[in-house]
């Protein structure tokens, strides 16, 4: 029995020693994350069309890498470094008016994130549909993609963004108590998360976003109301609005309280 079965034993340990082989190193690896952090983090104010061939690239890039012999981690690393490209790519093409495009970006990441088994990723492409469906009155889409979006994530900050476009559609169609109640949620789950390091990453949530937030949630009206109303809306929070505002139109080269286009940009959230 032994000897009939040596062979076939030891056929399985060089199946297992033929997955560790790989021609990416981890240094690899770790330049490819930091090049898309790098990206990320640009992403509030860099011109859309450098953003763009720079992701275009980097998808290329790690795409062929995709093609060589790696570990299964290595691969599953790879697999979300596509991911997070993906939906970079979704946001700037967006940006630049290419809404197909976008949408087969989006789409990109939320299959590569279910294959990777990525919660993150997933509710992000699910935030990405909940802003395009924001900037076409969709509602009901919006929220049902807010509501896939948690289901798929509750640990990151992207929930805190989840909730914000809760308040957004819910504002729009006229629900005072959903806003309240998402715009609360959103802030204990932001009060919950560590500050992060570099708040300027486009897929990280900080306090200074989440007040632009509170306040985008509230149509015009709602915040007169609120002026004279200070529990609903606390004076920092205006200030921080405004702060951030004026901030996002300086970073596009434009001037505060007004549009290059009438399509709302993911910087401006």
């Amino acid at each position: 029995m032994i000897a009939q079965g040596g062979a076939g034993l030891w056929d399985v340990a060089e199946m297992l020693r033929r997955t560790e082989m790989s021609s990416i190193n981890s240094a690899a690896l770790e330049s490819i994350e930091q090049g898309i952090d790098q990206l990320a983090r640009a992403y509030p104010y860099a011109d859309a069309d450098y953003l763009h061939e720079r992701t275009r690239s980097g998808l290329q890039y790690v795409t062929k890498q995709l093609e060589s012999r790696m570990t299964l981690r290595q691969h599953r690393d790879l697999l979300v470094d596509t991911g997070w490209l993906f939906l970079l790519n979704a946001c700037v093409q967006y940006d630049r008016g290419q809404r197909e495009a976008a949408n087969l970006s989006k789409a990109a990441a939320l299959r590569i994130g279910e294959e990777a088994g990525h919660g993150e990723i997933k509710a992000w492409a699910w935030e990405i549909e909940a802003w395009f469906a924001l900037t076409q009155s969709r509602w009901q889409d919006m929220l049902d993609a807010v509501e896939a979006g948690h289901v798929a994530d509750q640990t990151h900050s992207v929930g805190v963004q989840l909730y914000a476009h809760k308040a957004r559609a819910a504002a729009r169609m006229g629900d005072g108590r959903l806003v309240r109640d998402s715009l609360d949620a959103g802030r204990a789950r932001l009060d919950r998360l560590p500050r992060p390091d570099h708040p300027e990453h486009h897929f990280i949530i900080d306090p200074d976003k989440w007040d632009f937030n509170e306040m985008d949630a509230y149509p015009s009206s709602w915040r007169r109301r609120a002026r004279s109303h200070p529990r609903a809306l606390s004076d920092p929070h205006q200030h921080g609005a405004r702060r951030n505002r004026d901030l996002a139109h300086a970073r596009r080269g434009s001037p505060p309280h007004t549009r290059r286009s009438r399509r709302p940009h993911r910087r401006d959230r």
